[in-house]
């Protein structure tokens, strides 16, 4: 066997050396002429081996192929007949030896070579001829060759080869083209799933509320006007009939940015609430599933109801037992938001990433604004660490079975205490609970630090504690931390009513969608003020926003409307008048309010009153309101009142009869503070000896107090209620309990009335235990009956602002309806009677007054209108919710409205509703704003005029008219005509002078409504002052002239000169101001 071309290797080897160059001289075989050609090649003609020309030519053949297929199918069809014909030309080539198979072969290898010829066209000229491929003169060489058959079975076996590793090539693209195609599919077939799940998810609370609503600033303002009032709510599937439950209507359903949202509780209670479905599943497997956990008809299964529909709650029924079944269902209902919230979030994302790759638009823009200022969107506020420690455990027993990954939760315990240590501690004292107080058995849970702040993050499998407020989902604080952490820039909150125009540099409150307030009566214990401060700074609109996507933020949001979608829930143990107040106030749902307030009853026990052991005489007085409106007294005035009586009606007889073993029990710090300086007066000190034990009073101090008590060394034992809640203690001696106001927690009634000690000396008779041992509480009267007023067209009619209507410095403005003075009042008064109660009165009747009043006479004012509407006659019974309609029609309302510092001149509208001698009158009072429009007065003279010191100064000055209307314009000037004065500057002001009185009582006072400096410098002679005065941005009245010949009120044009030497040389000139336009 001789040689093979190109190595010395036996047939079994299938590989060829790449040693064989394009340049290389072929060995002449015997009998073989070599060709002219062979001897001509040319050695620059580089290319490398054989193979490595064919597979770089296919390569370049492969590469533009591909750029002409787009489509899958048609490269999938492509790749089909490639691998069909490859696999018969393989088959061929393997089983076939036939002359026309081998020819067919070479003509398709002469057509591919002459291709490759057609591209190498450019460097075979710059060589100058034309040369032949090493491959082609290989075949050639082989054809002519007829007894080299082991050369062409090698060249067989490497074409079988070649061609085996492209058919692999073709099966690796099309398995790549394969999965492509499946992934295209499969994210076909995801959206077509999330399309299915969000028409699902269309019922959904949350996706309505918070995705699909919208609320404009003009539907916010007409909800505000609205007035709200709760009214009684029948739940047929409740069947425990022990609280009372009423609902304060949300949004009204012709808006219809919000329609949907908005429902009712009995509707709630038919409605299936959507929870996540790992979540469920999580609680069905450890039996926590509220359907399944909460029978129907139970108190619990009502508020799950009402807290998946996003309602604000304000439970009024907490007790140590309960406390923990409601901080799971608060619990539920705050996991089950932050993972819808988070869901939402990353389903969008994903979407706006394939958006962004496909370089396609946003159809759903509005399903992408699902973000606020901040990512914290619930806030957790608790009253100590240990109630931290145990609605976090409760969080963590609901979380989904994925969530396996937990950072800084060991850390978190060491902070706040151990849930085991807790436990092991309630197994050790078991047997001792069942005679502790309940709020004892609140401080033995654990650590009772009432000043931390808690950021909790959630992802997909892992939960984060300590997380910065910007990427926290959850805010768990307690009001104390959180009011720390906002700073002193809160405290403007304090002085304003409304907090529309107030920014905060803070933005992690500005998104808080669920806002959840647990045991707010043990907080009304602590400080009730930070609470209010922080439920204030809620949903504040920020100064700015660093961590904001602005393009995600919902429009709600933008406009600072936020508060309208903020779930408000919160837990208390009673109806505290202070907690109540907060409520009613913060909570601005467009959902409504739901209130359950515990029923008491003397039957059942449940009444403070009926758990009183010993013989105490139980007084109850009233605290006398003398004024016009007591219905709508501030907290100030309520204070005041209620002192003076304490002081006339309980603090000077205890002076004239000093007596020993009383305790006055005060509700409040300050007004503690009040007391207790009444009684450190040196006067009083001598007469009546007190002692002091306050929430601040050292143990030392404490300790000495309750033993001089005990032991008769002192009259009077001064005593907070935060100290008793705080310590517990026992007061021994008492004989006489004095409140000054109804205690906030109505556990300490009768605990303190069961401290009087009657056992050891008790009377023979009721009668001569109650002389020596009694109760006397102090209460304001809370009306039975609201009276409000509806003015006719009250929504479209001007309003008069009137500045500083106390008179203070710092006074606020009041606002009051406009009428003109020929035009009819017409309006609506409701009377609401309140707790479902029954009235009968002796008349109702409502009065149009007009009256002078002046702060310096004694006298109440005098009357120069009255005029009465009878509404309803005596004997009456109003039961619920009434309203009456009334005229005043072509009553002359001669006088415009006027509030000065010695006088105002009012018109009102007085409701009255009689309750015969033996209980006082209900009253209600509404300003109403009077304007006259008149016709310019008949005579109108240019003012003209010279003043002046004798040859000193003399000047000249003139004014185009004396009657100016109150948008007109002073247009004048001022010639001086002698100067001999250094005159530094000149002013020109506006001068109101009101007269009071008459005779030689007359009062009169000025005041300056503004003045401006119209020359500086000094004048020459014969020089000429413009003077141009707008009325219009001034706070101006009409003239009044002799009004019931009781006052005045002129206007004056004030001009001061100045020297060098600070002296002032002064005119007046009096103008006649009219109204022109209303309004």
């Amino acid at each position: 066997m001789g040689l093979r071309k190109g190595g010395s290797k036996k047939k079994g080897n299938c590989k060829r050396k790449a040693n064989v160059w394009d340049d290389a001289e072929l060995k002449t075989k015997r009998g073989v002429i070599p060709s002219e050609n062979d001897a001509k090649r040319s050695k620059s003609s580089f290319k490398g081996s054989m193979m490595g020309q064919w597979k770089t030519r296919k390569n370049v053949e492969r590469t533009k192929e591909r750029k002409f297929f787009v489509s899958v199918e048609e490269k999938k069809r492509w790749q089909r007949e490639q691998y069909e014909e490859m696999w018969e030309h393989t088959a061929n080539a393997i089983y076939t030896k036939n002359e026309a198979v081998e020819a067919e072969i070479e003509a398709k290898e002469d057509k591919e070579e002459e291709e490759e010829d057609s591209e190498s066209d450019l460097e075979d000229v710059l060589h100058g001829k034309k040369r032949n491929e090493l491959f082609d003169e290989f075949v050639k060489t082989f054809k002519m060759e007829e007894g080299g058959k082991e050369e062409k079975e090698e060249e067989e076996e490497e074409r079988e080869e070649e061609m085996l590793t492209e058919e692999q090539d073709a099966e690796k693209e099309e398995r790549e083209n394969d999965n492509q195609v499946a992934a295209m599919e499969k994210d076909d077939e995801e959206k077509m799933e999330e399309e299915q799940q969000d028409e699902e998810e269309q019922e959904d609370p949350y996706r309505r509320r918070y995705l699909l609503s919208s609320f404009s600033e003009q539907d916010a303002k007409k909800f505000t006007a609205t007035m709200r009032k709760f009214t009684k709510v029948d739940i047929q599937t409740l069947e425990e009939k022990m609280y009372d439950v009423t609902y304060r209507k949300g949004v009204d359903e012709d808006i219809k940015g919000v329609a949907g949202v908005v429902t009712t509780p009995e509707l709630a209670m038919k409605k299936k609430p959507y929870v996540r479905s790992r979540l469920m599943a999580t609680w069905k497997r450890h039996g926590l599933d509220p359907e399944t956990v909460f029978p129907k008809g139970s108190v619990e299964r009502a508020l799950w109801q009402q807290l998946s529909a996003y309602m604000d709650v304000f439970f009024a029924g907490q007790t140590f037992e309960n406390t923990a079944t409601l901080r799971r269902l608060s619990a539920m209902h705050v996991l089950n938001h932050v993972l819808k919230a988070r869901d939402t979030v990353t389903r969008n994302n994903e979407r706006i990433k394939k958006r962004d790759a496909e370089k396609a638009d946003d159809e759903e823009e509005k399903e992408y604004r699902d973000q606020g200022f901040c990512r914290a969107s619930v806030l957790v506020l608790l009253p100590l660490r240990s109630a931290a420690v145990a609605f976090v455990n409760q969080l963590l027993k609901l979380l989904p079975a994925n969530v396996d990954t937990f950072h800084n939760k060991d850390r978190f315990f060491r902070d706040f205490g151990s849930a085991v240590a807790e436990k092991d501690m309630k197994d050790d004292n078991s047997t001792t609970d069942d005679g502790k107080k309940e709020w004892q058995r609140v401080f033995d849970e654990g650590n009772n630090d009432d000043c931390f702040q808690l950021g909790l993050s959630f992802s997909r499998k892992a939960v984060r504690f300590y997380s910065e407020y910007h990427h926290a989902d959850v805010i768990i604080a307690s009001p104390l931390g959180l009011r720390q952490q906002l700073g002193d820039e809160v405290a403007v909150l304090d002085d304003t009513e409304s907090t529309v125009d107030v920014q905060l540099s803070s933005d992690f409150l500005s998104s808080i969608e669920v806002c959840l307030v647990d045991s707010a009566s043990l907080m009304a214990m602590q400080n009730l003020d930070h609470l209010r401060t922080v439920l204030r700074a809620t949903n504040v609109p920020p100064k700015e926003a660093p961590h904001a996507d602005f393009a995600r933020v919902r429009e709600w949001n933008l406009t600072f409307l936020a508060s309208f979608f903020r779930q408000t829930v919160v837990f208390a143990h009673n109806v505290e008048p202070l907690v109540h107040a907060l409520v009613t106030k913060t909570c601005r749902n467009i959902s409504g309010l739901v209130k359950y307030v515990r029923i008491y009853d003397m039957a059942n026990g449940t009444a403070s009153i009926s758990q009183v052991v010993p013989h105490v005489k139980q007084l109850f007085q009233r605290v006398d309101l003398n004024t016009t409106d007591s219905c709508h007294l501030s907290a100030t005035d309520e204070a005041e009142l209620r002192f003076e009586y304490f002081k006339k009606h309980v603090f000077e007889p205890l002076l004239d009869q000093p007596r020993k073993h009383v305790v006055i029990v005060i509700p409040s710090y300050f007004d503690y503070v009040r007391v207790r300086n009444l009684f450190h007066e040196p006067l009083n000190q001598k007469l009546v000896t007190s002692v002091e034990c306050c929430e601040y009073s050292p143990s030392r101090q404490v300790s000495r107090a309750r033993t001089m008590f005990f032991h008769g060394q002192c009259h009077v034992l001064l005593y907070t209620e935060r100290f008793h809640f705080y310590h517990q203690y026992q007061i021994r001696g008492i004989e006489q309990l004095i409140w000054y106001g109804v205690p906030m927690m109505h556990e300490f009634y009768p605990e303190m009335l069961n401290f009087v000690e009657t056992s050891g000396h008790e009377p023979e008779n009721f009668d001569q235990s109650a002389e020596k041992y009694s109760s006397i509480v102090l209460f304001t009267r809370v009306s039975s009956a609201d009276l409000h007023f509806s003015l006719e067209g009250a929504e479209h009619r001007p309003i008069l602002s009137i500045p500083h209507y106390d008179n203070s410095k710092n006074g606020k403005s009041k606002e009051l309806p406009l009428f003109r003075a020929n035009e009819d009042i017409r309006g609506r008064l409701t009377v609401k009677i309140n707790s479902g109660r029954k009235l009968e009165h002796t008349g109702l009747k409502v009065e149009l007054i007009g009256v002078l009043t002046v702060p310096m006479d004694r006298h109440a004012g005098y009357e120069f209108l009255h005029s009465v509407r009878e509404l309803q006659s005596s004997g009456q019974i109003i039961q619920g919710e009434e309203t009456f309609a009334f005229d005043f029609i072509q009553v002359d309302k001669i006088y415009e409205s006027y509030y000065g510092h010695s006088v105002k001149l009012r018109y009102i509208l007085r409701a009255t509703l009689s309750r015969g001698h033996y209980a006082s009158n209900l009253i209600h009072e509404q300003e109403l704003g009077v304007q006259h429009v008149t016709l310019p007065p008949p005579v109108d003279k240019s003012i003209q005029m010279e003043v002046g010191i004798e040859d000193c100064l003399h000047l000249e000055f003139e004014y185009g008219k004396s009657n100016y209307h109150l948008e007109d314009v002073v247009i004048g000037k001022i010639v001086f005509l002698v100067v001999r004065i250094k005159i530094k500057h000149m002013e020109l002001g506006i001068l109101r002078r009101e007269s009071v009185g008459s005779g030689t009582q007359r009062h009169c006072e000025s005041d300056t409504i503004t003045k401006f400096e119209i020359m500086d410098g000094a004048p020459v002679k014969h020089e000429s002052v413009p003077v141009r005065l707008y009325l219009a941005p001034y706070a101006l009245t009409p003239t009044y002239h002799n009004v019931q010949n009781r006052f005045s009120v002129k206007y004056f044009l004030n001009l001061v000169l100045v020297d060098e030497g600070d002296r002032r040389y002064f005119k007046q000139q009096e103008i006649t101001l009219w109204r022109k336009t209303f309004g």
